[in-house]
């Protein structure tokens, strides 16, 4: 673990590198600049689930052989041979509340990633997993729980956008800014999700705190124009561009469809296909309902 941690700082230092070059020319330039739809002018911040994912990218380059930090993970190769466990992992830590992407290794939390909420804190966090204050997030409840208090939402059922209910079950209005916005999922509960043919959902629309929740008169009008005015035009472009669009649609909007789609055999990966398809088309939808929601648009 001594060479291991070596090279994991060796390669946050290069991930660093990487944004800090990117915010450097955006702050040269003036201009807003997203970096895998992250506020790069704040990196680290934010960028946990980046981090993870680049570093974790560099060290399976490092397995082959391949890059100048080989060396530092020769030791994860007769232990990965033998069935040691090694994979990403995501969930609440109980002391923000807040979410965070790490990796498990054997025994092992390995967070390279730790100074993404607290800029002071130490970017390196490796201890026992059963000492960490990880929990799964198996539920929309528990997921939204702490989005309030993490991303500042205030958080309703998506009775208001229904098309996409059975995947995004929830709408929020930013308590700094009120702007409306369509929820966003983290991949992992994502999929939960997909695998239970929405009835997480389905259970978060209809037997949570949440579920009783309406929005104020004002921002109900807000989003029922947005209704009318953008989103028969983001779904006829979502068509235009891809014309399995309307299919997949179908497919999100009950869960006995969704159900009935994922018996019919389809494979993991056409899952996932459609699952970023909606996600490109729901991300649009939130993308314009912030700036249409203050008038902006």
């Amino acid at each position: 673990m001594g060479s291991i941690t070596v090279g994991l700082g060796k390669l946050r230092a290069r991930v660093d590198g990487h944004f800090e070059a990117q915010k450097a020319a955006a702050l040269k330039e003036k201009a807003t600049f997203l970096s895998e739809m992250k506020d790069i002018y704040k990196y680290p911040y934010g960028h946990c689930d980046v981090i993870r994912n680049l570093v974790w990218d560099n060290i399976h380059i490092s397995l082959k052989g391949r890059g100048a930090y080989a060396r530092y993970f020769t030791a994860l190769k007769p232990f990965l041979a033998k069935g040691g466990v090694f994979r990403k992992i995501w969930g609440d830590l109980t002391y923000g509340p807040y979410f965070q992407s790490a990796m498990q290794l054997g025994s092992y939390y390995v967070d390279v990633s730790n100074d993404t909420v607290v800029i002071s804190k130490p970017k390196l966090d490796i201890k026992y997993l059963k000492d960490a204050s990880l929990r799964n997030v198996d539920g929309f409840q528990h997921y939204y729980d702490v989005a309030q208090s993490y991303f500042k939402w205030d958080v309703y059922p998506n009775i208001y956008l229904p098309e996409l209910k059975y995947l995004y079950p929830a709408v929020a209005v930013h308590q700094n800014t009120g702007a409306l916005l369509l929820c966003g999922v983290a991949k992992p509960l994502f999929y939960k999700n997909l695998n239970t043919a929405g009835a997480l959902a389905e259970q978060f629309l209809s037997n949570s705190p949440y579920s009783a929740k309406r929005l104020s008169a004002d921002h109900e009008a807000r989003i029922f124009a947005f209704r009318e005015k953008l989103l028969p035009k983001i779904f006829s472009a979502a068509t235009r561009k891809n014309p399995t669009f309307g299919q997949d649609l179908t497919v999100a909007q009950d869960t006995h469809t969704l159900r009935n789609w994922l018996l019919a055999g389809h494979s993991l990966d056409s899952c996932r296909q459609v699952a970023i398809r909606i996600e490109a088309v729901a991300n649009q939808i939130s993308s314009l309902l912030r700036p249409f929601s203050l008038g902006q648009l």
